[in-house]
């Protein structure tokens, strides 16, 4: 379980039936029972994780998306930009 993340019921559950595993003798018909019950839902946990999961690479690229913007107006605020464009936008009006 994860330290700061507060358990969920399919989690509880999971614990609760793989305390229940230590009442059983190995290879019992219960004990067979109970493991697949805690295969089954551990299989869930993990289909669950899965779907929330978010890609390193996304993170990655929208933090270098953000920081280049961030820059470029940093950049735009603290410098004059000079550039002959300027003048061009004037004579497209006209």
């Amino acid at each position: 379980m994860a330290l700061f993340k507060k358990p969920t019921q399919l989690d509880l559950e999971i614990e609760r039936l793989t305390e229940a595993l230590n009442k059983y003798e190995p290879g019992s018909p219960e004990y067979l029972r109970v493991l697949d019950a805690v295969k089954e839902l551990s299989a869930v946990r993990e289909a669950e994780k899965a779907h929330t999961r978010i890609d390193a690479n996304t993170v990655a690229n929208i933090a270098g998306s953000l920081l280049s913007i961030g820059l470029v107006m940093n950049y735009e605020q603290l410098h004059v930009i000079a550039t002959k464009a300027w003048g061009l936008i004037g004579r497209i009006r006209r």
